[in-house]
């Protein structure tokens, strides 16, 4: 079973991102309240999962999901309707892989920010999903708070460039 862990629990600021420090080792705080909420698009093949993080997200009011998707097919489809600033993408999806969806989408909208989610990877998982166009790669254990970060994080400075971080590890998987 998946723990979901709510901001501001108590679990540390840095709970399951994968990525690399800062020098400081200090996580920016959430950008200012623009007034437009951060549309979400959940990808993944497990129903109680997206559902668990569709709540929680949704508590943010800055949130929105606009959409679910249980394969990559139905991801590539909703990612091109829907137009979502941020897409978080489980690695294990039957038929293909999070990694060839999120090279498919990241080809066809390079707008679109894109976030791993897995609880079960590889260094090689990591890797092939940064190469692929994800931004970060975020522990499904870990997931709210850590995606909140690194949902705000990618949003604003960390595009394609490089890896997300918020602090956890401290050097990026080679």
């Amino acid at each position: 079973m998946h723990s979901i862990v709510r901001p501001g629990s108590g679990t540390g600021s840095d709970a399951g991102v994968i990525g690399s420090s800062t020098s400081q080792g200090d996580v920016e705080p959430p950008p200012v309240s623009t007034g437009r909420r951060l549309r979400v698009l959940l990808v993944d093949d497990n129903e109680r999962d997206r559902y668990l993080l569709k709540v929680l997200l949704e508590e943010q009011e800055e949130i929105e999901v606009v959409g679910e998707a249980s394969n990559a097919e139905e991801a590539q489809i909703l990612a091109e309707r829907e137009q979502p600033d941020i897409i978080l993408m489980d690695i294990r999806l039957p038929r293909a892989t999070g990694i060839e969806a999120t090279r498919q989408i990241n080809k066809r909208l390079p707008e679109v920010t894109i976030i791993g989610v897995s609880s079960l990877y590889t260094p090689h998982d990591y890797n092939a999903m940064i190469t692929a166009g994800a931004v970060a790669f975020v522990r499904k254990e870990d997931a709210v708070e850590a995606l909140y970060k690194t949902i705000h994080h990618s949003t604003r400075r960390y595009r394609r460039d490089r890896p997300i971080n918020t602090g956890r590890t401290t050097q990026r998987v080679s």
